[in-house]
């Protein structure tokens, strides 16, 4: 009892001889470090990013999205791809009419992000609408009197004269069938969108032109639409410039493309060439390379022999079907073909040999197949070495081989062991 009352601390002693645990060291991960940037940085940060990164970045919060300009968001769409860039050149060519009300940075940079109607928020919508310049589905646009309503102004001709200097106009847009926006109308911030004359205004306008005033003056005194120095030149100008980088980038890229897939296209080449046998090897591969003035998006070889091309087409348009075993069957196809003109006697025992039903043909071509050189890397009769060929060799129809070099379109006419009548020797001889 004694010892164990001893042995007990007193709360204050305890207290004294408590020692606070070691304070834990921050666990330092790479990539989690906060490294404060500068606004000017970010800025130019955001003019390189794509139109839905930028979208991502400028709507985190109000100081990111002042820094967001019109120039910043057209070229990030048109130096992109895919449906931002397909909305700004429709937003563009509207803007070039002067039909639409001038959009702002972040209004240009919901546009070439949108997915959806903007105005029921349900359909998908793949990009604006190339007339009216907002996200709306065909639900949505030709529903009567949501958007537009039908006009109709030409089954009368007293109106034809007085409203076809109105209608001619390209900032009053009218739509296939004669719809017309209905009224002026505002996006979410309270931004003005749409077309600048509504459905409202084209009598309105028809009276002010009859009375000697312009189409202008009424968009500047009755509609507030901001003068050309103010809004369509600035964007327009803006425009322009962004398309001719875009070109440019553009051009780059394809450039860039096509010379990574030539230098795969010319290692599946140099690997392919040690597996075929020797005496094919050099003319099989005969190609004509393609110069820099005929860069594409799809680099291609054409080789002399169809049947090479045919082959290679598929591994030449996608580099990334090449592998071993590919290579492997590739080179035992194309060695198994060129075998058939030796093991059939093609160029030896066939044309030196003369029956009188094929002495004309064999004739013809005596002189002129007198080696593999001559069959494989003729222009007039290479360009007839094709799968068709091989397999007429390969069925032991030889004639009809040899017709098929001097024309695709005879080789039906002269098969193997068959006679032909004194009309067709005189069509031979003719040949």
């Amino acid at each position: 009892m004694s010892s164990s009352t001893a042995s007990k601390k007193h709360p204050r002693d305890a207290i004294e001889d408590f020692q606070p645990p070691a304070a834990k060291r921050p666990h330092k991960e790479e990539g989690n470090s906060s490294v404060s940037v500068p606004l000017d940085a970010l800025s130019l940060i955001m003019e390189f990013l794509s139109a839905r990164q930028l979208f991502n970045m400028a709507f985190t919060c109000k100081t990111l999205r002042d820094f967001v300009t019109t120039e910043m968001v057209v070229r990030s769409a048109l130096v992109g791809r895919g449906r931002a860039k397909e909305t700004m050149k429709a937003v563009g060519n509207i803007m070039s009419a002067k039909a639409i009300h001038v959009p702002s940075p972040l209004r240009l940079l919901r546009l070439t992000n949108g997915k959806r109607c903007e105005f029921c928020f349900l359909r998908k919508v793949p990009s604006v609408h190339p007339r009216l310049g907002v996200f709306a589905c065909r639900v949505c646009v030709t529903t009567r009197d949501y958007l537009t309503r039908p006009w109709s102004w030409k089954k009368n001709i007293h109106k034809y004269i007085e409203y076809k200097p109105v209608v001619d106009d390209p900032r009053v847009v009218i739509l296939r069938g004669g719809s017309i926006w209905l009224n002026p109308s505002t996006d979410d911030s309270g931004e003005q969108i749409g077309p600048l004359i509504t459905f409202g205004d084209i009598d309105k306008l028809r009276v002010h032109v009859t009375r000697g005033g312009s189409i202008d003056s009424y968009l500047i005194n009755h509609l507030c639409v901001p003068s050309d120095e103010d809004g369509y030149k600035l964007f327009i100008g803006t425009f322009s410039k962004a398309k001719q980088q875009a070109a440019r980038v553009e051009k780059f890229r394809e450039t860039e493309a096509w010379g990574k897939r030539k230098a795969k296209v010319d290692k599946f080449i140099e690997d392919l060439t040690p597996l075929l046998d020797e005496p094919f090897r050099l003319m099989a591969l005969k190609h004509d390379k393609q110069s820099s003035k005929e860069l594409s998006k799809m680099y291609s070889l054409d080789f002399r022999i169809p049947f090479i091309t045919e082959l290679m087409r598929p591994f030449i348009r996608y580099p990334s079907k090449i592998c071993k075993k590919a290579l492997q069957e590739l080179a035992e196809r194309i060695n198994g073909n060129f075998r058939l003109v030796e093991e059939k006697g093609f160029l030896t025992k066939f044309l030196s040999t003369s029956e009188p039903s094929d002495t004309p043909l064999r004739w013809y071509f005596i002189d002129e197949l007198t080696s593999l050189e001559a069959l494989f890397d003729d222009a007039e009769h290479t360009k007839f070495v094709t799968a068709k060929f091989f397999s007429l060799l390969a069925n032991d129809q030889l004639v009809a081989a040899l017709a098929h070099l001097m024309n695709p379109d005879f080789s039906g006419l002269w098969l193997e062991h068959k006679r032909i009548t004194p009309s067709e020797k005189v069509g031979a001889e003719a040949l």
